[in-house]
């Protein structure tokens, strides 16, 4: 949805009330520029947010706490939070973790996500969540992305980052470095290869995607000496090759490289997108660069 001035309504959970998103949103909406292209609008906690205002001095220009309760009725005016609040929260202790936050941060990514299904807002962010203290409150999922997917009803997802010069998939995302292995299949790396492709033709525009697909062990496995992941992976390639240009898709698939040099040649242009076998692969580098 967008506001009546056609900028589009940007949703914003609040995340872990006793970590930094209220702080991070409070900070990031002083810019007076965020407001000429969006209207933000915050998923979370008055009490909270309130007080993680008084974290600021005086001397900054500490956005005021506006209620709302529906995107409609924001202004997106500089100056000012505009909050639709979820949550009802009394205690604040920065750094402290209790349960009852962990409940309040499900809710947040439950009440933004089915406005994103309804159309009442553009596209959600999310700021950082405790995954620990949710599974406390007895939430069954590793993080946002199969939490959202669930909610949206979908099966088939895939976690993309993306920066300006380097975008990464990850075929495994928050799971034991020592159980990676084992969920390195045909199908799982394929899925993700096949989503990746699609989503650099449908969402950035990139009609005829490069893709290259890091390896698992060290300098590709060496031939076997170690491991054979590698043979899995490159059938995997092979079969998404096939498939996309029974569908017309104009797709370079490319690998499996070592991961130790992949992700520079990406960064330097050669591919669109990596696609990573687990989450520190990936995400390393991008965080770096």
């Amino acid at each position: 949805m967008r506001a009546k001035d056609n900028r589009p309504i940007i949703g914003i959970t609040m995340g872990d009330p006793s970590g930094v998103g209220p702080e991070i949103i409070l900070k990031a909406l002083m810019d007076k520029k965020l407001y000429e292209i969006c209207v933000p609008v915050v998923i979370g906690d008055e009490n909270i947010m309130n007080s993680a205002r008084k974290i600021f001095s005086e001397s900054e220009s500490i956005p005021f706490i506006r209620l709302i309760q529906a995107p409609d009725q924001a202004l997106g005016s500089p100056g000012t939070v505009e909050l639709i609040p979820v949550s009802h929260l009394k205690e604040y202790s920065p750094g402290l973790p209790y349960v009852e936050a962990g409940k309040a941060m499900v809710s947040y990514i439950k009440k933004a996500v089915e406005m994103a299904l309804n159309k009442d807002i553009s596209a959600v962010v999310t700021c950082p969540i405790n995954k620990y203290l949710m599974h406390k409150a007895g939430f069954k999922y590793d993080g946002h992305t199969p939490f959202i997917a669930h909610l949206a009803g979908s099966k088939d997802y895939v976690m993309m980052l993306a920066g300006e010069r380097l975008k990464v998939t990850l075929v495994t995302i928050h799971v034991a470095l020592k159980d990676v292995p084992s969920l390195i299949t045909e199908q799982s790396v394929y899925k993700t290869i096949y989503i990746t492709a699609t989503a650099l033709i449908r969402d950035f525009g990139i009609n005829e995607p490069r893709i290259a697909v890091s390896a698992l062990n060290p300098h590709a496995g060496e031939r076997g000496l170690y491991g054979s992941e590698e043979e899995v992976i490159l059938s995997a390639i092979e079969k998404a090759k096939k498939e996309l240009k029974k569908q017309n898709y104009s797709v370079n698939i490319d690998g499996p490289f070592p991961a130790d040099t992949i992700y520079y040649m990406a960064f330097k242009g050669r591919f669109d997108a990596v696609v990573s076998m687990y989450h520190d692969q990936g995400l390393i580098p991008l965080k770096l660069v």
